[in-house]
């Protein structure tokens, strides 16, 4: 073919672009924490799950009220 060398050279490049974005992918890096790290995320998610979770309850015992009428 007429461009078969530049679709090769361009194909090329995209599978060492590929393989060097992969090597580089932050699922490789490892997270060091520091000492209060973990109970932050951790109070942090429970602030952010239990009232939501208040709020789910609540409606369900509210529908369970109203069904008892």
């Amino acid at each position: 073919m007429m461009l078969q060398k530049r679709i090769e050279r361009v194909f090329t490049n995209l599978r060492e672009k590929s393989a060097e974005r992969k090597s580089r992918s932050p699922q490789n890096e490892e997270i060091y924490l520091e000492k209060g790290d973990k109970l932050a995320m951790i109070l942090s998610a429970l602030l952010v799950i239990v009232p939501v979770a208040l709020v789910v309850l609540l409606i369900m015992v509210g529908v369970a009220a109203l069904w008892a009428l």
